[in-house]
């Protein structure tokens, strides 16, 4: 449309009058009804989970998991804190993030980026709602005050225990039907 309009007023100032407005109005009136059979359908990824790839289920599951977090660590009405800067977060805003204590690694590699078995205590301990700024995405994921969050909130036990597991790092994949019952879990 825009093109449409730059080229109108082009025609405008260049051609003037009557001769003008109605070669803008022409070209408009093509646009607008091709507008309505020439438009291509976007692809669209299967409603199906059973006909999903791999790579398809792991966003399915990243959605479906960091808003199980979010909900998590907001109150009824949306309402939560930050647990690196305890800034007030709002569940549906773009500030309100789930960020990781132990990083996903380069491509997503390590194993608590996501669960790896339907109620993963460890990965659901690793994801705790988060400012999106400046915490989880300039500073990121304010790993220090993140870690004093996560004594505050779990205990010391429990924080060195996904210190500890984070250490390692197995060769885990995650085949289609386990994640298909990890998201139909969350």
């Amino acid at each position: 449309m825009r093109g449409i309009e730059v080229s109108c007023l082009y025609s405008l100032t260049d051609i003037g009058g009557v001769a003008g407005i109605s070669k803008c109005l022409a070209r408009f009136l093509i646009y607008t009804h091709l507008k309505g059979f020439a438009s291509i359908p976007k692809k669209r990824s299967p409603k199906d989970l059973k006909k999903k790839t791999v790579a398809q289920l792991k966003r399915k599951l990243w959605e479906v998991f960091s808003l199980y977090i979010r909900q998590r660590d907001t109150d009824q009405d949306g309402y939560g804190n930050c647990i690196s800067c305890q800034k007030p977060i709002q569940l549906g805003t773009q500030d309100c993030q789930a960020g990781h204590y132990i990083p996903k690694g380069k491509g997503g590699s390590h194993y608590f980026g996501l669960p790896r078995f339907p109620n993963d205590v460890l990965a659901e301990r690793n994801c705790n709602a988060q400012c999106g700024s400046p915490c989880n995405i300039s500073e990121g994921g304010n790993f220090i005050n993140y870690e004093i969050g996560l004594r505050n909130k779990y205990g010391d036990a429990e924080t060195d225990e996904l210190k500890e597991a984070g250490d390692v790092n197995p060769v885990f994949k995650r085949t289609k039907p386990d994640l298909i019952e990890i998201i139909e879990y969350y």
